[in-house]
């Protein structure tokens, strides 16, 4: 039998710890960075800037700016080497006790929505809107509504899907900028 023992001198040690520890926090860097772009490309598509959408080349009519200013980035998202690019923009409709998020249904679509039995919706039109107060305390809305028993499904734009498409080589730069930088340090 024979034994075989090492000596490690504990200066290689502390450098290998200092590399693993250098390399933890550029990937970190390089994850952020990577869902940086996506967030930016996201927010663009969201602002009325034209995209190749899931069957068409699509426009996001930019009206508030709500849908892309909730876009977000969160890194680290779970672990250090994890980011999440989310956002929510939360709606309804008059008649209609249902909230829906609007930037789900742009990216997937939505089935046909219905208020309750007997009742309508009002859905409005182009012109000015406000609630005004009439004779004896009466509320009502002016402005140009138009009142529907439904509202039919509305396909998936795909805005998503298509940022993610778009900052691929974007993201692959970076990623290979990062790790580029992290190898030759």
């Amino acid at each position: 039998m024979y034994r075989v023992r090492l000596n490690i001198d504990p200066n290689q040690i502390a450098q290998l710890q200092g590399i693993r520890q250098r390399i933890s926090t550029e990937v970190g860097e390089i994850v952020r960075d990577a869902a940086t772009v996506l967030q930016h490309h996201a927010v663009q598509n969201l602002s009325g800037v034209p995209f190749e959408g899931t069957h068409k080349t699509e426009i996001i009519k930019k009206q508030t700016g709500k849908s892309a200013a909730s876009i977000q980035v969160q890194a680290p998202y779970s672990s250090p080497y994890s980011a999440r690019v989310f956002g929510s923009n939360m709606t309804g409709y008059p008649g209609n006790d249902e909230r829906y998020n609007i930037l789900s249904i742009l990216e997937y679509g939505r089935g046909e929505i219905r208020p309750k039995k007997g009742q309508s919706l009002a859905i409005p039109s182009a012109g000015g809107r406000f609630l005004r107060q009439g004779e004896n305390g009466f509320r009502g809305m002016s402005g140009n509504y138009r009142f529907v028993r439904y509202i039919p499904p509305m396909p998936g734009k795909g805005w998503l899907r298509a940022a993610i498409e778009s900052a691929k080589p974007e993201i692959e730069e970076v990623i290979k900028d990062g790790l580029d930088g992290l190898l030759h340090n």
